[in-house]
């Protein structure tokens, strides 16, 4: 998934909702790290996890075209909705 498709995606939703990988529970996704080609979901299991609206803050200046993966370089496909957690797989 690029970066243009997910922010696409996420303009309907809640901007409070909370960025988590799909897990039981979920794992929160706390920060973003923009590199060259990709920009890399970084998952913290005690922390904060970031809505919908800090990260839209935080990649305002970002490439569209970069692809969103996950810290192990794997490519994210899809999300889901889960009472307050968008849960990305």
């Amino acid at each position: 998934m690029q970066l243009g498709e997910l922010l696409t995606l996420l303009a309907p939703l809640d901007p409070q909702l909370q960025f988590g990988m799909e897990a039981k529970p979920p794992t929160p996704i706390t920060a973003v790290i923009p590199t060259d080609s990709r920009l890399i979901l970084a998952v913290e299991i005690d922390g904060t996890p970031l809505t919908i609206n800090q990260f839209r803050t935080l990649v305002t200046e970002a490439d569209a075209q970069l692809t969103v993966q996950t810290a192990q370089h794997d490519r994210l496909f899809g999300f889901r909705q889960s009472q307050r957690w968008l849960l990305f797989k």
